[in-house]
């Protein structure tokens, strides 16, 4: 019978998804070589891109803190479009059309963080960035050693007593300032009604990826398990807006940049307390411009 420990034992989850890499204002590392001895060769840099440079120093900033020691031990998940692909809505706008060079820059930025990771969870992304046939996303799965050396479309795991669903499209935050939360209410509300049809208990905290925002909200589930409060978080990105997206999406904030991660403090007898960190920042896309008069 194992040993009750004499503190909380804190497991770290740590949560990563729609980097784009491959996009230039997508997360890329500091250096990479494509094509590399070859008559191609190709070195890229991101510290020649403005954009690029900023995702990666907020990247690295937020990677020392998850790893600064005061977690027992990290758990990390990727949660889909680590890559960008090569659609053809950013011709002109990747540094690369390689679906298998954009995965090995991105497994350059993960592998580290997997390595000091006692296990890493990867759920898919979508087939218009990763590939139709899931052939990357099998290459990055294997190549990181995570969870099963496999991609799942859905997961759920159970974290030191916490479950935790992990999906890569979640529910859509509404586009009006009034209506943003609408979606994560009924998602969660569904979600439970859903676990009681199915006679269970809906899991305790549900992450998801995709939209680019940072959404979090609690639920009050009610059912046979009597009263529960469930969370759910649309992740914010690691992708700054594209040419596609600054022209198609009317709002003044459309990216939402950084991390939200979760410290999971547990007693070894299945009872748990959640902690969320978040590092997010706001981009504003707007170019504003103010002319002075005299009187």
């Amino acid at each position: 019978m194992p040993k009750k420990k004499s503190k909380p034992w804190c497991i770290r989850l740590f949560p990563l998804n729609d980097g784009h890499t491959g996009l230039k204002v997508g997360l890329a590392p500091e250096t990479y070589v494509e094509d590399a001895n070859t008559d191609y060769e190709r070195k890229l840099n991101a510290r020649d891109s403005k954009s690029q440079s900023f995702l990666l120093d907020l990247f690295n900033e937020v990677k020392a803190d998850v790893f600064d020691g005061t977690a027992d031990e990290v758990i990390s998940a990727l949660l889909g479009d680590e890559i960008h692909g090569n659609n053809p809505k950013s011709a002109g706008e990747i540094w690369t059309g390689s679906l298998k060079s954009q995965a090995e820059a991105l497994i350059q930025l993960a592998l580290p963080i997997v390595n000091r990771s006692s296990r890493t969870y990867y759920v898919k992304g979508t087939a218009w960035h990763m590939g139709e046939d899931g052939t990357v996303e099998s290459m990055i799965a294997r190549e990181l050693g995570v969870y099963k050396h496999q991609p799942f479309h859905k997961m759920e795991v159970t974290i030191g007593g916490l479950r935790v669903s992990m999906q890569h499209k979640g529910p859509k935050p509404g586009s009006r300032a009034w209506t943003r939360e609408n979606a994560m209410f009924h998602m969660l509300k569904d979600l439970a009604f859903e676990a009681m049809k199915r006679g269970e208990e809906p899991a305790d905290l549900y992450l998801w990826g995709h939209f680019h925002e940072d959404l979090g909200e609690p639920y009050k589930a009610i059912g046979p398990w009597g009263e529960k409060v469930i969370y759910g978080q649309v992740l914010p990105a690691w992708c700054l807006p594209a040419e596609y997206a600054l022209a198609n999406v009317k709002k003044l904030e459309y990216a939402d940049i950084g991390s939200v991660y979760y410290d999971i403090a547990t007693d070894g007898d299945g009872h748990w307390d959640l902690i969320e960190h978040k590092k997010v920042i706001k981009k504003d896309v707007v170019e504003r411009v103010v002319h002075e008069t005299g009187k």
